[in-house]
């Protein structure tokens, strides 16, 4: 059981938590019950707060009758659901809040933390977290890891990567560690299978985007499938013609916020795609997503009028050439730059063996 922050001198336990942190548990009591309800019932309870909603709306903001908003402001309810959204993935995933948290990421300093933060220790006792901003060379970033000792790390997959490729080079572990999280970015499917190889842990993502904030997390039972937060949130996915993608089918992401009567956002276009999942066998009624496929803008154009993700696997690749990161630039329909970031640079021999595999 997670030790609970009293704000009563002397109520260890049971503890009385304040009134922010009871605001959380209130909210993240009625989420552990919603989560097992049938998808018609989810479906229902949303369009019931959209109903709300929008009445809200029509009665009250011109705007919203004639256009959409550009900018994204929230108040006290977003951020209280994106709080317990945060609180929902560590439950989800059993993560011992007691342990010690680290993030590589960017706009943050530097820093040892006395706890995980203010979300997470408005209702709970937790360990203490290490942050490291992400422009860090990748060989400190491994470096401050063994020396911070966490239990858990989150950062980018693509900084991921790049740390889990030095490992290997240099035979470092980390035994501390007991999960790795990533977000902000498309998961390669490849690199799950990485962490596993080089270090035995494994990926836990999260789909967020900063105007919602968690959009869809992992499902504790199936990797490959992502649960849509649909007590916040209401996602379609649709093809070119506004029509719902049926399951196996990829389709832009539209996302409308249930509970942000400052700003809201209706069948909001956030320029990714996704392929659309099956009822989850772990029995929550979330709806699935089952893979982010990527934003519109990372498409490749095809001669005959026809777009698609380019496939990039890492496993050919890296074989031919040491390379930490990659971009792709289609300028004109046949012409495409590949540029590759590497610590030192490719032989004639290897940049021809590296064309004829792409």
């Amino acid at each position: 059981m997670m030790p609970f922050r009293s704000a009563v001198v002397g109520a260890v336990w049971p503890a009385i938590v304040p009134a922010p942190g009871a605001a959380l548990l209130s909210l993240l009591f009625q989420l552990e019950q919603s989560q097992w309800l049938s998808p018609v019932v989810v479906a229902d309870r949303q369009f019931q707060q959209l109903d709300v909603l929008v009445a809200f709306l029509w009665q009250t903001s011109a705007f919203y009758r004639l256009g959409m908003p550009v900018q994204v402001l929230g108040n006290e309810l977003t951020h209280l659901f994106t709080s317990v959204l945060i609180v929902r993935n560590h439950l989800w995933h059993h993560r011992d809040l007691s342990g010690k948290f680290a993030a590589i990421r960017s706009k943050v300093e530097s820093a040892s933390l006395p706890d995980w933060g203010r979300i997470e220790s408005a209702a709970l006792v937790t360990g203490p977290a290490a942050v490291l901003n992400i422009s860090t060379d990748i060989d400190r970033q491994l470096d401050w890891l063994c020396a911070e000792t966490p239990d858990y790390l989150l950062t980018h997959p693509s900084n991921l990567r790049s740390l889990l490729h030095r490992a290997r080079q240099k035979a470092v572990s980390i035994p501390s560690l007991r999960e790795l999280s990533t977000f902000g970015e498309m998961l390669p499917a490849d690199l799950r299978d990485l962490a596993r190889e080089v270090w035995n842990l494994p990926v836990t993502d999260v789909y967020s985007s900063e105007e919602f904030g968690n959009i869809a997390l992992q499902c504790p039972v199936h990797d490959e499938n992502y649960h849509i937060q649909a007590e916040n949130l209401l996602v379609e996915i649709v093809d070119d013609s506004g029509t719902p993608c049926a399951p196996g089918e990829i389709g832009r992401v539209l996302v409308s916020t249930l509970h942000n009567f400052t700003m809201p956002l209706l069948r909001y276009e956030i320029g990714d795609y996704a392929l659309a999942g099956e009822a989850c066998k772990c029995g929550r009624g979330l709806p699935v997503i089952r893979r982010i496929a990527g934003r519109r803008r990372n498409m490749l154009r095809l001669p005959d009028g026809r777009s698609h993700w380019p496939s990039f696997p890492y496993e050919e690749f890296t074989p031919i050439a040491d390379f930490r990161q990659i971009q792709i630039i289609q300028h004109q329909i046949q012409d495409i730059e590949v540029r590759l970031a590497g610590p030192a640079f490719l032989s004639r021999e290897t940049e021809k063996l590296f064309s004829a595999k792409l």
